[in-house]
């Protein structure tokens, strides 16, 4: 018997992109599973987001709105209330998707093994459009590389909150806490539980990176103490084992990119260390995304 699949899809002011990844996930492929239900929520839009979702005509489709904002982390405890599939797949609503088997290759370890609690895909940024993009970008893929010759990709750095899918086993008593990095928090309690964490490289979902240093600063204050918001929650052990890279990865990686990028890794260490050096302060559940995410566009993946 098919397993089912329920989609949700948090989303802000997401009106110039949400029609492209809804019509994307009524095309996906199908062929062991079957999906349910999607449930956009609007978490108090000011532009046209209701309005597209409503367009699409989909009886699967269901859009809830939220009269004022309330974030991410909540929004989406909202959506696992909601959702009754076999498994339950979160997308941001600024991502997009270039593949009908998306789905299908991402819930794929879940199928083939119960103990699987959350798997995430590879997150890949658009082709950069001006400097600090391409900066941006270059880091992006610098990280990632380093992250995933790390415990073979199953670490904290890979589990991405731009896309999840998660198995009912695990999600149905679970409760995002009042932590902004919610995607680590899963991580975290997924192996604290005993289940198993997944990267899946083989499927990718895109996204815009910032295109200046303001909202590469909004992006990044947000996640700069994220161990130590967790401290309530996990013992300091536990987090120190999951978020320790070993200094001869992290060696290895920057020595490549000095070799290959020098340029841009300096480039990206300044930006680092003046986000580490001026962070935002007062950060709460709802602090603004990037506002470049609305403006993703398809011809930026191909």
């Amino acid at each position: 018997m098919k397993k089912s699949v329920s989609i949700g899809i948090p989303a802000f002011n997401e009106g110039d992109n949400i029609k492209k990844l809804l019509s994307s996930i009524l095309a996906q492929k199908q062929d062991n599973f079957s999906i349910k239900e999607i449930v956009v929520i609007s978490d108090g839009s000011t532009d046209e987001t209701d309005k597209r979702v409503l367009e699409m005509r989909n009886k699967i489709i269901k859009l809830i709105r939220n009269d004022k904002r309330i974030g991410q982390v909540l929004t989406q405890n909202k959506i696992v209330e909601k959702l009754t599939g076999d498994i339950l797949v979160l997308l941001n609503g600024d991502v997009i998707i270039n593949d009908r088997s998306f789905i299908q290759k991402l819930i794929e370890p879940i199928l083939n093994n119960e103990k699987v609690g959350i798997v995430s895909p590879a997150i890949i940024p658009v082709a950069s459009r001006n400097f600090f993009e391409k900066i941006i970008n270059f880091s992006v893929d610098f990280k990632t590389k380093m992250y995933e010759s790390w415990k073979n990709g199953s670490n904290v750095y890979l589990c991405h909150g731009r896309s999840r899918a998660f198995s009912r086993e695990f999600i149905k008593d679970f409760v995002w806490k009042g932590v902004l990095s919610e995607d680590a928090y899963s991580y975290l309690l997924c192996i604290k539980r005993g289940f198993k964490f997944v990267y899946q490289p083989k499927t990718q979902v895109y996204y815009k990176s910032p295109a200046n240093f303001s909202e590469h600063k909004t992006q990044s204050s947000r996640f700069l103490n994220s161990i130590s918001e967790f401290l309530p929650y996990f013992q300091k052990q536990f987090l120190k084992n999951e978020y320790g890279i070993p200094r001869s990865i992290i060696l290895k990686y920057i020595v490549l990119s000095l070799l290959n990028n020098p340029f841009y890794l300096i480039a990206y260490t300044v930006i680092l260390l003046t986000v580490n050096a001026f962070p935002h302060k007062n950060i709460d559940l709802t602090y603004e995304v990037s506002s470049t995410s609305s403006r993703l566009k398809l011809s930026g993946v191909l």
